[in-house]
C-alpha cells in the first residue's frame, strides 16, 4: 500500500512540476559568439538608433530622426536604401491614413523570387519600441550584412515599412504600389509581443509546406513552432504586417519574440530591457529560415503540412492528410483492445472522459473563484506560478476523486487502451476543428496503436511499453506549447490547458497504478497544494515595477461637455493608484460619446486650439461631394466619424444611409468610402475630405495629441512605477460636431 500511494504521489508530484519549469523547456538560448548572426552587434546597433529611448510614431519629428538613423546603419553597412515616401490609406483594419516612408534595398543583385526580411521601424506613442519593432530592423540589417558575403541561390531584399502599429500601413502600401511586390517569393517576418522569451513562427502562408521546410536546415538554430499555434493565430482578430504580404502569391514564416508582456507598447519597451538571448534567438532562427528558403526554392515541394518542433531539437512534419487514417486505425485499434478484456473493460471506457470533465471544471471553478476575489484585471501578470499551481492541483485533485471512486487497477489491461480511446477522440475533433492541433494526437496516437496491437496480440508488457512511449511523446509535444499559449492568451483565462496534464494523467495511471489502494495521502497532499496555490493567487501583488498595471490617461474636452475631465482609457474597472485617486477622484459616469460608463474626474481646462474646418466647395472635376479642409497646429491622430443628425439634434451611430467620406488627402478610397477613418501623423494637421451629400449628417472629429499638458504634471508625478501608460499613451482629446450641407 505504501509503494502504491508513493508512485501515485511522485505521478502527481512529476505532473505538478512539469507544469510549474514547463516555461524552462522553452528558455531562449544563450548567445553563442561564434554564430554568424552578432548578436553584440545588433544590440550596438540599437542602441545607437534607440538609446534615447523616445517614441518615434508615423509621421513625427521622432520618426524623421529615428530614419536617418536606420539609413545611416544600413549605408554603414554597405547597402544603398531606397525610401518611398507617400500618403497611404488601408481599408483592410477599419480605414487608417497617413504619410509613410518605407524604406528597402537589395542584398546584392536585384532578381525574381527574392526572399523578404520583413520588419518596421515606428513606433507606438507610448513606448520606444526597442523590441518592438527596433529588434526586427536591427537583425534584419545583421542578417542582410551576413549574406551580402556569401552566394545567394536566390536575391534578398529588406523591407522596413512603416506605420505597422496604427493599421499595417507601410505593408498595405508596399503589396498595392511598390514594382518590388511582384518579385517576392518568401518573406521572413521578425516581430516581437513583449521584449523577452523564445523566437517563436506562429503564422505562415496556405499551404504551408514550403514555409515548413524553413524550419529543417541542420545546423541552424529553430524557433518554436507548431502547426495549432498558427491555426490559432489565423482564428484570431490579430494581425501584423506579414497579414498584408499573404495577399501576394508567397511563402511565408512570421517569427516573434513572445515574453513579459507587461513591457510591450510601453515605456519599458527600452534597449536596457531587451534580451539579448531573445534578439539572438529571433535573430538566428530567422537566418535559417532565410538556409530553409534558399534550399527549396520557389517550385519545391508544396502541400498542407501538420508540425511541432521537439524542445527546438528538430520538427516532427507529416503530411495534413494522414491526421484521419492514423487517428482513425488507432481509434479502432484500442478500442478493441479495450473491449477485449473481460476485466474492468466498462470502468476503463468510462472513467477517462469523467477525469477529464472533473479536472478541467474544477480548474476552471478555481479560475472563477480567484477572478472573483481579486479586483485587478491582471492579477496573473507579475507571479503566473500561483495560478499555474493552482489550475495544476485542483485538476488533479478532482481526477483522482474520481479515479479513486471509478478505476479499477485490476482492470489495467483494458484501462490503458480505453484511456487512448479518448485522447484519440479528442483528436480528432481537434483535427476537425483545428488540423494544426491534430499533429499533437497523431505522433503518439501511431505509438498507441502499435501498443493496442501488441496487446491484441497477447504481449501486454510490450504494448504497455509503447503506451508510456506515446504518454512521453504526448509530453513532449504539447508541454512547450503552453508557456506559449499563456502568453499570448493571459494566464488568467489559461485553466482550460490542464486538459494537456489531465491527458498525461490518465495514459500515465494504468502504468504505475496496478491494485487498490493508495490513493487517499496523493487526495489529501493535492488539497493541500491547492488550498496553498489558492491563497497564493489571491494575495500576490498583481503589479510590480516590472510588470506593472496599464493606467493611461486621456484629457478630454470638447462639444457638448461640461468643462474638461480625465478618462481612463480602456478602462477595465480595477483599482486605481491611491496616490492618484487622491489627487483626482475618479468616479463612473456615462461620459459623452461613450458605449460605456467610464470613471472619469475633473481636470483644468485644455489650452489647445480646436480643429479649424472649411468647407470648400461642393464637388469637384473628379468626384461629386462636400469639400472639407482640416487645419490644426499640433494634431497627432484625426479620428473622424460621419453621424447622423436626428429631430433634436441627437446623434445616431447605427444608420447605414450615412454619408461616406470618399477622398483623404488626395488619396480616394476604394468601394463606397466610409463612414469612420484615423489619420495619423503630422500629415493630418492640414487635409482636405470629400464627403458625399447626404442631408442632416455631422461630422465627428477627435483631434488627438499625444502626451498630457503642464497642468496635468501633479497627476502625473502620483502614478507609481508601478503603473504606465500603454499603446498609445496620454493623450489629449478635443472633440467637435461640424453639421454639413447637404449640397
Amino acid at each position: 500500500m505504501r509503494a502504491r500511494a508513493m508512485r501515485l504521489i511522485i505521478l502527481a508530484g512529476a505532473l505538478l512540476l512539469v507544469t510549474l519549469a514547463r516555461h524552462l523547456l522553452v528558455a531562449p538560448p544563450a548567445v553563442d559568439p561564434d554564430h554568424p548572426f552578432d548578436t553584440a552587434r545588433v544590440m550596438e546597433s540599437l542602441t545607437r538608433v534607440l538609446g534615447d529611448d523616445l517614441p518615434h510614431m508615423i509621421d513625427s519629428d521622432q520618426s524623421d530622426i529615428v530614419i536617418e538613423r536606420w539609413l545611416r546603419e544600413i549605408r554603414d553597412a554597405g547597402f544603398t536604401p531606397e525610401v518611398d515616401d507617400a500618403f497611404h490609406c488601408n481599408v483592410s483594419w477599419g480605414t487608417v491614413c497617413g504619410r509613410v516612408r518605407n524604406i528597402g534595398f537589395w542584398v546584392g543583385a536585384p532578381g525574381d523570387n527574392a526572399i523578404m526580411l520583413a520588419s518596421h521601424h515606428d513606433s507606438v506613442a507610448a513606448g520606444p519600441g526597442a523590441a518592438d519593432d527596433g529588434m526586427g530592423v536591427a537583425a534584419s540589417i545583421e542578417i542582410a550584412r551576413h549574406y551580402a558575403e556569401h552566394d545567394r541561390p536566390r536575391p534578398i531584399y529588406v523591407l522596413i515599412t512603416d506605420g505597422e502599429e496604427i493599421g499595417l500601413l507601410g505593408a498595405s502600401r508596399f503589396v498595392a504600389h511598390s514594382p518590388v511586390a511582384p518579385r517576392i517569393g518568401a518573406v521572413i517576418s521578425l516581430e516581437a509581443r513583449g521584449n523577452r522569451g523564445t523566437a517563436t513562427m506562429f503564422e505562415t502562408s496556405r499551404p504551408n509546406g514550403r514555409d515548413v521546410h524553413s524550419l529543417h536546415p541542420s545546423g541552424t538554430l529553430r524557433p518554436l513552432s507548431n502547426s495549432m499555434a498558427a491555426d490559432i493565430y489565423e482564428m484570431m482578430p490579430n494581425g501584423s504586417d506579414v497579414t498584408e504580404y499573404l495577399a501576394l502569391p508567397i511563402d511565408a514564416a512570421n517569427f516573434s519574440m513572445i515574453g513579459r508582456y507587461a513591457h510591450y507598447h510601453s515605456p519599458q519597451d527600452t534597449v536596457a530591457n531587451l534580451s539579448p538571448r531573445s534578439v539572438f534567438h529571433v535573430g538566428a532562427s530567422a537566418m535559417g529560415a532565410v538556409e530553409g528558403f534558399m534550399a527549396v526554392g520557389a517550385n519545391g515541394a508544396e502541400g498542407s503540412k501538420i508540425y511541432s518542433d521537439t524542445l527546438r531539437r528538430g520538427v516532427v512534419t507529416l503530411p495534413s492528410w494522414t491526421r484521419w487514417p492514423v487517428l482513425g486505425l488507432a481509434l479502432v485499434l484500442c478500442g478493441a483492445a479495450a473491449l477485449r478484456q473481460s476485466e474492468g473493460r466498462w470502468r476503463a471506457l468510462i472513467a477517462p472522459p469523467i477525469m477529464l470533465a472533473a479536472g478541467i471544471a474544477a480548474a476552471i471553478v478555481a479560475a472563477i473563484v480567484i477572478a472573483a476575489i481579486r479586483p485587478e484585471a491582471s492579477y496573473g501578470l507579475s507571479h503566473p506560478w500561483a495560478l499555474r499551481g493552482l489550475y495544476c492541483t485542483a485538476a488533479l485533485l478532482a481526477a483522482f476523486a474520481v479515479a479513486r471512486w471509478l478505476y479499477r487497477p485490476s482492470g489495467r489491461r483494458a484501462a490503458l487502451p480505453g484511456a487512448w480511446v479518448w485522447v484519440i477522440a479528442i483528436g480528432l475533433i481537434a483535427a476537425k476543428l483545428l488540423p494544426g492541433a491534430s499533429i499533437m494526437f497523431v505522433v503518439p496516437g501511431g505509438f498507441a496503436a502499435i501498443g493496442a496491437m501488441w496487446m491484441l496480440a497477447g504481449r501486454g508488457r510490450a504494448g504497455g511499453w509503447f503506451f508510456a512511449a506515446a504518454t512521453v511523446v504526448f509530453l513532449l509535444l504539447t508541454q512547450p506549447l503552453i508557456p506559449l499559449a499563456e502568453d499570448a492568451l493571459f494566464i488568467e483565462v489559461s485553466a482550460p490547458f490542464v486538459l494537456f496534464t489531465l491527458i498525461a494523467l490518465i495514459t500515465a495511471l494504468p502504468l504505475i497504478w496496478h491494485k487498490p489502494g493508495g490513493s487517499r495521502p496523493v487526495i489529501a497532499g493535492l488539497a493541500i497544494a491547492t488550498l496553498g496555490f489558492g491563497i497564493a493567487a489571491a494575495l500576490v501583488p498583481a503589479y510590480t515595477a516590472e510588470h506593472p498595471q496599464n493606467v493611461t490617461l486621456v484629457h478630454f474636452a470638447g462639444d457638448g461637455i461640461d468643462g474638461s475631465h480625465y478618462r481612463i482609457d480602456r478602462d477595465r474597472g480595477e483599482p486605481l493608484p491611491d496616490a492618484m485617486t487622491e489627487t483626482a477622484p475618479f468616479a463612473k459616469s456615462d461620459a459623452e460619446g461613450a458605449s460605456w460608463p467610464l470613471r472619469v474626474a475633473s481636470a483644468p481646462p485644455m489650452r489647445r486650439d480646436a480643429v479649424e474646418t472649411e468647407i470648400m466647395e461642393t464637388g469637384n472635376e473628379t468626384q461629386d461631394g462636400i469639400s472639407i479642409r482640416l487645419r490644426s497646429s499640433d494634431t497627432d491622430r484625426l479620428g473622424l466619424r460621419l453621424l447622423l443628425r436626428e429631430e433634436g439634434e441627437n446623434i445616431s451611430y447605427a444608420d447605414d444611409s450615412l454619408a461616406r467620406i470618399m477622398s483623404v488627402g488626395g488619396f480616394a478610397l476604394p468601394d463606397d468610402g466610409a463612414q469612420r477613418i484615423s489619420c495619423m501623423g503630422r500629415s493630418c494637421r492640414d487635409i482636405t475630405l470629400i464627403v458625399t451629400p447626404i442631408p442632416d449628417t455631422t461630422l465627428r472629429i477627435d483631434d488627438i495629441a499625444y502626451g498630457l499638458e503642464p497642468q496635468s504634471t501633479a497627476l502625473l508625478n502620483t502614478r507609481p512605477v508601478e503603473a504606465t501608460p500603454r499603446q498609445w499613451g496620454d493623450r489629449r482629446t478635443l472633440r467637435r460636431y461640424v453639421p454639413l450641407p447637404s449640397e
